[in-house]
């Protein structure tokens, strides 16, 4: 069983929107060997999923461990392992957008200021509303159209 695409995955606070399963296909050797099933992915149909990075192509070792973390990390070909972890309800997903936002160093918020993004995430209705205002504001910003809705509010 995999999710539907797309999602929004969040990762130590971290926001990132997977359109589809072919950015899923690669992956460093430190995120295979440290960072499975530590993501969380909502997907729209009231999903949330965690997944284990699955490979032939790292082996657990010292010397590898040692070189991923200081001077060679490569990128390698990996399978996912999708484990469905809950169902949610929409106002969890506000909820911890929000959060990711309020712990925001300027990265989701280089565009427009926070209290936006939260306002826009709060009034959404579903998913779809949700993923859409995260394109716009902060993953596929069109900084001219931003400016001209700015200036038409005030």
């Amino acid at each position: 069983m995999e999710p539907n695409y797309p999602l929004i995955s969040i990762y130590n606070d971290a926001l990132e929107l997977i359109p589809d399963s072919s950015i899923l296909t690669k992956a460093t050797v430190w995120t295979v060997l440290n960072d499975n099933c530590i993501s969380v992915a909502f997907d729209g149909d009231g999903r949330m999923w965690t997944y284990e990075l699955l490979t032939d192509n790292v082996q657990d070792n010292f010397l590898t461990r040692l070189l991923a973390k200081t001077v060679y990390n490569p990128r390698v070909e990996v399978q996912l392992r999708w484990i469905l972890k809950d169902n949610y309800e929409l106002s969890k997903l506000k909820s911890e957008l929000n959060g990711c936002i309020d712990k925001d160093d300027d990265v989701l918020t280089q565009f427009v200021e926070a209290e936006i993004i939260k306002q826009a995430i709060i009034d959404s209705k579903t998913f779809e509303e949700i993923y859409a205002l995260l394109m716009k504001y902060v993953f596929d910003v069109d900084e001219e159209e931003l400016w001209k809705e700015v200036n038409k509010q005030n």
